[in-house]
């Protein structure tokens, strides 16, 4: 019997994510605890499996690698599904797991030819999405520019219209204050500096206009210099079109799987760029590295701060069209093309009878049909990738009709100040005209 060892990933924030899968390579059904054995999983690699089986005529069983790792040589023993292989007492015989051919694990164990080729990806937060799922507002395309984009800093709190109504406002009260004040000094025939009662009255409108005026600007002035971070690193999402962006910015963390294929391509490269990455990656105390790939996915969707996971295309590209369609790939793709392979012991009888087998599969199409079931025959999302995507930025502008009560509050005390105008000079006009003028013997 042939045991097919599958590394079954598990979460280690249980309570946020609460999966014990490595979808869609495989899964446990709905109904596992009804039944047993191989019945109990569903995904890419038990299809794969299946079909392996039938071309070559044998059985096998599952078998869950207990430490949850494809393998990482330490300290000259291998753990994972590589220990698995390479144990004598009552380990796998061959592995069809998302593992990564590399050179180091090539020396160890037989591959098969890749059935599935990839590259690295970059996965981030759709622009909008707010951690707790909130949906993003006003998509826009690239061409469209918003006010903020074309306005002065200190002119964004509050539009154009409002500026100018607040504007308009404040001149017809100065203007309103001086015209009743000559008017009534004129009908007073004085030269008295005494401000009249009216006077006062729009001196006090005019001043608590303008305070109440002031106190909302600075109110949205300040909001809106504490949300900028914010607003910057959503059009910084945008921004990352490749793994050289990433590299050049410091608003979004960014982190790969610890201990896999992918760490330890950044830990050897040679390219500059990547060796830079690694070693921020690794000396950045707050930014632990993922030890699953739920986990970096998990942090990208919910986190906090803007989080971007390197990972490789096929998980990346699953995770684009999941609901709510939260995350994104940004366009290029990067690395040498690598590949998943089915793994055996070494030397062993079926290597070669595999190695035909995932060939003639591959050339017939079945795989091909597998990874459309798995990996790309979902409709549930659309643009997944950054290059077909854009949002407007965000926007705090305080507009004319959410002060338009203000101004509505501010005209009934200047009529009640024009009355108050009228009664002061009728009343003035009556007093001169009772008081009786006698010579002096």
């Amino acid at each position: 019997m042939v045991t097919i060892c599958k590394s079954l990933r598990r979460n280690l924030m249980e309570d946020v994510y609460p999966m014990w899968k490595e979808e869609p390579f495989l899964m446990l059904k709905q109904d596992h605890y009804q039944l047993n054995g191989n019945d109990k999983y569903v995904g890419f690699a038990k299809d794969l499996t299946d079909l392996l089986a039938t071309r070559l005529n044998f059985t096998y069983a599952l078998s869950l690698v207990v430490d949850n790792k494809y393998g990482k040589l330490t300290k000259g023993s291998w753990n994972g599904i590589m220990g698995e292989l390479l144990s004598d007492d009552d380990g796998a015989d061959i592995s069809i797991a998302p593992m990564t051919i590399t050179r180091e694990r090539t020396l160890a164990v037989d591959f098969s030819t890749p059935f599935i080729e990839f590259q690295l990806a970059i996965l981030l937060r759709k622009p909008g999405f707010n951690p707790d799922g909130g949906l993003p507002t006003n998509p826009q395309t690239s061409g469209n520019q918003t006010s903020n984009e074309i306005s002065p800093l200190v002119l964004r709190p509050i539009s154009l219209l409002l500026w100018i109504a607040s504007i308009v406002t404040i001149s017809l009260l100065m203007l309103l204050s001086f015209l009743i004040e000559c008017f009534i000094r004129r009908k007073r025939g004085e030269a008295s500096v005494k401000v009249s009662y009216s006077g006062r009255a729009l001196q006090f409108i005019f001043w608590a206009f303008v305070t109440l005026l002031f106190i909302v600007y600075m109110g949205y002035f300040t909001t809106e210099r504490l949300l900028g971070q914010f607003g910057s690193q959503r059009s910084n999402t945008l921004d990352i079109k490749s793994i050289r962006d990433l590299a050049n910015q410091d608003n979004i963390r960014y982190g790969v799987m610890r201990a896999g294929s992918t760490f330890e391509y950044f830990r050897i490269s040679q390219d500059r760029v990547l060796r830079r990455m690694y070693s921020l990656m690794t000396s950045d105390t707050l930014n632990t590295l993922p030890r699953t790939v739920d986990e970096g996915v998990g942090r990208v969707r919910y986190g906090i701060q803007p989080y971007a996971y390197i990972l490789e295309g096929p998980y990346a590209h699953y995770q684009a069209t999941l609901q709510p369609c939260d995350v994104i790939i940004a366009p290029k793709y990067f690395g040498p093309k690598r590949g998943y392979g089915v793994a055996t012991r070494p030397n062993h009888t079926l290597k070669s009878r595999i190695n035909l087998a995932v060939l003639g599969m591959k050339e017939n199409g079945e795989i091909e049909e597998l990874e459309n079931k798995w990996f790309r025959n979902k409709d549930n999302c659309e643009n997944e990738e950054t290059k077909n995507f854009q949002i407007e930025p965000l926007e705090l502008q305080l507009g004319f009709g959410q002060l338009t009560g203000l101004f509505i509050v501010s005209t009934i005390p200047v009529v009640l100040t024009i009355a108050i105008a009228t009664c002061e000079l009728c009343f003035r006009k009556k007093r001169k005209s009772s008081v009786i003028i006698t010579p002096y013997n």
